[in-house]
């Protein structure tokens, strides 16, 4: 029931995605002892997906609070999932806390490369993450169409920030971040980190 009471208000299913896209961006889930969460693994795999389909450039960040030595765990297992994929380009972003901050950072990496800003970029996110996503992206790429493309995301039991350990506290969690950034903004968020056990 809250599965899809939650895919009704944050399910945003994009099915229009078209060239000329630029840019692919999975969003970043960080790491854990077992390896990448789930949600991790099927955003960087679908986003290598529609990037080698459109030629588009991907950018990816990883997360740099979770603890020694994950961040570099997690660039080596993403860079493992874009093996399978021709890709034509790869971007790395500085690492980041929080998704404001991951949105920032993946434009900075994109300007650092002297390509002209991407006019229509596609962002591929777990469905509770969909609607704050495209609010972040709008407002940090100002002049680019964003796309958001979800996907359904199991949740690790074993990840090391709790509200990201089940359905019911992840979803709360989105829906409090969307109305924290409708009502206090994007910088505010960016200076938000999640906590650990």
């Amino acid at each position: 029931m809250l599965k899809t009471l939650g895919k009704a208000l944050y399910g945003l299913k994009d099915g229009t995605i078209e060239a000329p896209i630029r840019l692919v961006v999975p969003l970043g889930y960080g790491f854990t002892e077992a390896g990448l969460p789930d949600a991790a693994r099927k955003t960087t795999f679908e986003a290598a997906r529609i990037a080698e389909k459109f030629g588009a450039a991907l950018a990816y960040c990883n997360v740099n609070y979770l603890g020694p030595g994950l961040e570099d765990k997690e660039d080596a297992a993403k860079k493992a999932i874009f093996k399978n994929f021709n890709l034509s380009r790869v971007i790395v972003a500085d690492p980041c806390q929080n998704s404001v901050i991951e949105a920032r950072n993946i434009k900075k990496a994109f300007q650092r490369t002297k390509i002209v800003t991407p006019s229509v970029i596609v962002v591929v996110c777990d469905w509770p993450h969909a609607r704050s996503t495209r609010l972040i992206w709008n407002k940090v790429f100002l002049f680019s169409l964003i796309k958001v493309k979800s996907i359904e995301g199991e949740w690790d039991k074993t990840h090391l920030v709790p509200l990201q350990r089940s359905l019911p506290k992840w979803l709360v969690a989105n829906i409090l971040r969307h109305g924290a950034l409708r009502i206090l903004g994007t910088d505010w968020v960016a200076k938000k980190q999640y906590t650990q056990n």
